[in-house]
């Protein structure tokens, strides 16, 4: 008998408190706001993008600046969903699906993270993804997103 997945609400709560007070030790980045994971769930996929740019630190919201809003669109119209809707029985119903970044924090200039940056918010990702129900699909959104899941191993971009 398979066990009932869920988001542990109170552990990504958890997740970013010491995630925060780590990146203020180490980097500049709590300058701007933290922009958690979004999504309901259980998921069955996580996308993991590099890192808030301006509007997601304004919004405190993860893909929701322009190319977010892209990516948004291509996830709905592939069957993937972060909000519950509806579903009619019987009918085919859309992936839930959880949104992230690697870099919880807005890089100054919108820089690209560095790999300090990049290994300091590693394993507050493996948590994020073992709080949510570990998701069987995990897409990386680009070069940063994937060496944070596989470092400088496994699948590579061609």
């Amino acid at each position: 008998m398979a066990t009932r997945r869920e988001i542990r609400w109170g552990l990504l709560e958890n997740i970013a408190d010491r995630e925060t007070v780590a990146f203020a030790k180490h980097t500049d980045l709590t300058a701007f706001n933290y922009v958690g994971g979004e999504g309901e769930g259980p998921p069955e996929v996580m996308v993991i993008g590099q890192n808030p740019g301006a509007q997601e630190d304004i919004r405190k919201r993860p893909f929701v600046g322009a190319s977010g809003i892209i990516q948004r669109m291509l996830m709905q119209r592939s069957g993937l969903r972060t909000k519950h809707v509806h579903v009619e029985k019987d009918a085919t119903y859309p992936a839930n699906c959880w949104l992230t970044n690697v870099i919880k924090f807005r890089t100054p200039g919108n820089r690209q993270p560095t790999e300090e940056e990049i290994e300091l918010a590693r394993p507050y990702l493996r948590q994020e993804w073992e709080a949510i129900g570990q998701p069987s699909i995990v897409v990386c959104v680009g070069a940063v997103a994937r060496r944070a899941v596989y470092g400088n191993v496994g699948p590579r971009a061609s």
